[in-house]
């Protein structure tokens, strides 16, 4: 078993979980202000441990629930403490980078197509990162540009 940190073991989220089924109400609120009090107290390095072994928390409650939307909201929640703490210089292609993602994603209702084009995006990230790693630099810039089409002719009489 791999100690993550004082607290907090691999296995530990699971135990959370089936704890969660013998009160969930009180076990949120414990478990929340118990994490955040752990997590503020610790480094920047287990700080950034901690938030993975609650978010490990979050989505095993939500399996337990069998809820997909909740999954779901944990997952955006998430993304969104992410982008939030990343440097602000950053933050606004993160965003734009999401809303790629979320956009190109919103196409597909079976979740295995989903996660086919999820894998598919990664892939062209590797791809370009490797081609800027080997001296490319032209990676998105070669992309045919929007024209504008006219919407009214003027009809000359």
């Amino acid at each position: 078993m791999k100690k993550i940190s004082r607290r907090f073991t691999e296995k530990s989220f699971d135990h959370m979980a089936d704890l969660y089924k013998v009160d969930p109400e009180v076990f949120e609120r414990v478990k929340r202000v118990e994490i955040a009090r752990v997590i503020r107290s610790a480094d920047l390095r287990h700080q950034i441990r901690l938030r993975r072994v609650q978010f490990k928390i979050d989505i095993a409650i939500a399996n337990n629930k069998n809820d997909c939307e909740e999954i779901k909201r944990v997952i955006r929640a998430e993304i969104a403490r992410i982008i939030n703490d990343a440097d602000p210089r950053l933050q606004t292609r993160l965003y734009g980078l999401q809303f790629k993602i979320n956009t190109t994603l919103m196409k597909y209702k079976d979740p295995i197509a989903c996660m086919n084009k999820m894998a598919e995006l990664f892939w062209e990230g590797v791809s370009d990162l490797d081609k800027v790693l080997k001296g490319d630099f032209t990676v998105g810039r070669n992309k045919i540009s929007a024209e504008i089409i006219p919407l009214f002719q003027k009809i000359d009489k």
